[in-house]
């Protein structure tokens, strides 16, 4: 469902923001008008079709929530009790299901990527998203309030590091768009703090 579309015009913005973040196991669905909705990424990651659809040239996709890199001689997943490092499976139930949640989720938006990018080689399509081996994301839920800034901070200092190594892709693409940018905003510190 797209909200804002014809037909689906006469709810608040509240309704609409609410229905798409209602997250299956994390909240309950949400309803408007006798309908109950969970959220657009049920099924699918994305949902580029509907800003190509619209025209859109210039596309930059952010995930935050890739596959952790379980290779305990390259990346050292510290394990919660033993101080040592860990496979996934040792640390219980909840980190097996997180990371495959992290892998259906990573082939379904690389098979999105790789459709979108064949089929409409007119538009650009950017994508954002850590290494593998970012444990420290990993062991974070994205619904934990506590981790957040902490979270926030390593991430813009990771998607920072990542620009300086893509810019040039990054720039032309932009370009074509007719976006300017600079090499110079990419050297800002991150903010001391960020709240919410």
């Amino acid at each position: 469902m797209v909200f804002g579309s014809e037909g689906y015009r006469d709810m608040h913005i509240c309704q609409a923001i609410t229905a798409s973040c209602a997250i299956p196991y994390f909240f309950q669905p949400h309803q408007i008008d006798g309908s109950f909705y969970i959220d657009g990424s049920t099924g699918r990651v994305s949902h580029l079709d509907i800003a190509i659809d619209r025209g859109v040239k210039l596309i930059v996709v952010v995930n935050p929530r890739v596959p952790m890199e379980n290779d305990m001689e390259t990346t050292c997943l510290p394990s919660l009790s033993y101080g040592r490092c860990s496979s996934i499976a040792e640390l219980g139930i909840n980190y097996t299901w997180e990371q495959a949640q992290r892998i259906e989720n990573k082939e379904k938006l690389d098979l999105a990527l790789r459709h979108y990018r064949q089929n409409h080689p007119d538009v650009d399509i950017l994508l954002l998203e850590p290494g593998r081996e970012e444990s420290l994301l990993f062991f974070q839920s994205p619904m934990s309030n506590l981790a957040r800034s902490m979270v926030m901070n390593y991430g813009y200092n990771l998607t920072l590091s990542h620009l300086r190594t893509t810019y040039p892709q990054f720039r032309d693409a932009f370009a074509r768009a007719g976006i300017t940018t600079s090499e110079a905003g990419l050297s800002i510190p991150p903010p001391a703090e960020i709240t919410t």
